[in-house]
């Protein structure tokens, strides 16, 4: 109970500091470590300049598709198209090219802002509060959801991030006039308005690749708001979801999940369950793991001082020994064979681990632009 309380305390309108950004981050001790140096010599991988070929020969169709999903004003389509969003932060990221990549990505996000509406205009609005957002059509709901929203902000987030990390784009006013009006809609309009309706609804999910959308966008916006609340509220947030534990889940959390899981199906290796206080096998799916596995990268690269090189060595285990020769359904290693849908996370693992780089170089199905984006900005990471 006593984090409950804890989260509802700053449970208050924020009118302050709206966006307003800083260059470095604000009163946090989070820092994104530097690209992998020191090795002596480049590891046995394909390269980025290979990775943007394959990205290239298939981005223009992809993109079309995108482009048409981002003016929907659906917020269902808007999950849809969040596969093609983290593809182009991806490439921008690993290429600083601001033509092909970063003008795209940010047309695709201008978009779905400007078709945004008031909640209290929306006639299948649950809330019709002053908050804007969008209708969702998935499953004939016709309300405003959450998880639509979350699961495509967390790649806005990290564009902004990429953004301000480029210091020739964050020094031009026309790319930083549109991160500072990015930036303003996700404080208020995605992370106030969620958690103004109730964190402990919206936020703390009953699974836990949910709960690591929301954890991703506070771990990403605690580095670029400014306003001292809402980085109250990211921290918690984060932190409850990461290594604390969940209102209405206590004990658990994704730190204790993950490490009481260890050596369950293979020694040295992960696999948990996708609800909170259940260890049942075979528990997380491949293709929803994804989103655990993309946290905990994001968690890495902001130095959360949660996780290490060892669980990045046992996540690699899990997915080049349990999940792909079988080409599994669950993280333990058991049914399918499935797709072999590797995005948007598990080819994350090759931003720190070449075992599972050189493992996913070779990987044939289920590929596509966000595939070739992420193993683009590995390769990049690795200097190669």
């Amino acid at each position: 109970m006593a984090l409950q309380i804890t989260a509802q305390s700053v449970y208050m309108p924020i009118t302050s500091n709206v966006g307003v950004t800083a260059v470095k981050p604000g009163a946090t001790s989070l820092a994104r470590p530097p690209v992998v140096t020191g090795l002596g010599s480049a590891p046995s991988i394909q390269s980025s300049a290979y990775w943007k070929g394959r990205f290239d020969s298939v981005s223009a169709g992809e993109y079309s598709i995108a482009l048409g999903k981002s003016q929907t004003a659906d917020s269902f389509q808007y999950y849809n198209m969040s596969y093609y969003v983290d593809a182009f932060v991806s490439m921008f990221e690993a290429t600083g090219n601001t033509s092909l990549y970063l003008d795209k990505v940010l047309t695709l996000v201008n978009n779905m802002i400007n078709d945004s509406q008031l909640s209290s205009s929306m006639p299948g609005s649950q809330f019709h509060d002053g908050y804007r957002g969008w209708i969702t059509s998935d499953e004939g709901l016709g309300n405003e959801q959450a998880l639509d929203e979350f699961f495509v902000w967390r790649h806005v987030t990290r564009l902004l991030l990429a953004m301000r990390n480029n210091a020739t784009v964050f020094a031009n006013p026309t790319y930083k006039s549109q991160y500072d009006t990015i930036l303003a809609f996700t404080e208020v309009n995605i992370w106030d308005k969620w958690y103004a309706r109730g964190p402990n609804t919206w936020m703390y999910r009953s699974v836990t690749h949910i709960s690591c959308h929301i954890a991703i966008i506070a771990v990403h916006l605690r580095q670029m708001t400014l306003n001292t609340t809402r980085q109250q509220r990211c921290d918690t947030i984060r932190s409850n979801i990461e290594s604390i534990g969940l209102p209405g889940y206590l004990p658990d959390n994704m730190r204790s999940k993950i490490t009481a899981s260890l050596g369950r199906a293979l020694a040295g290796a992960y696999s948990w369950n996708s609800l909170w206080n259940n260890t049942s096998r075979p528990g997380q799916d491949v293709d929803h793991g994804a989103a655990v596995i993309y946290f905990l990268c994001e968690m890495i690269d902001y130095n959360t001082g949660v996780w290490n090189q060892t669980d990045v060595d046992r996540f690699q285990k899990t997915l080049t020994q349990l999940i792909m020769p079988p080409i599994a359904a669950y993280v333990d290693g058991t049914g399918g064979p499935s797709t072999g849908w590797l995005v948007d996370g598990w080819v994350k693992l090759g931003r720190f681990s070449v075992p599972a780089q050189q493992a996913l170089d070779v990987w044939t199905h289920a590929l596509g632009a966000q595939y070739f984006g992420a193993m683009c900005v590995n390769a990049k990471r690795w200097g190669v």
